[in-house]
């Protein structure tokens, strides 16, 4: 993977995570617990959706579409 392209999409992760209500640190803290980072962005969404006022659907800005987002399989 190029630079570029990793540095664009680990910003998107954090942000999408501070969105969410996670500091840098926490998400640091979640991968490393060894949550694979398709789980994280499913705890993160679910958090942003949470604080999403009813009736009103998730819908980043920044790049990350909610149908790329899948809860892992058991």
């Amino acid at each position: 993977m190029q630079q570029p392209v990793l540095t664009r999409a680990v910003e998107k992760l954090a942000r999408a995570g501070e969105q969410a209500g996670f500091c840098v640190e926490d998400l640091i803290r979640i991968l490393n617990a060894g949550v694979s980072v398709e789980c994280l962005l499913y705890i993160i969404e679910t958090n942003l959706q949470a604080r999403e006022p009813a009736g009103r659907s998730f819908r980043p800005d920044d790049g990350i579409r909610s149908t790329e987002l899948r809860l892992p399989p058991q």
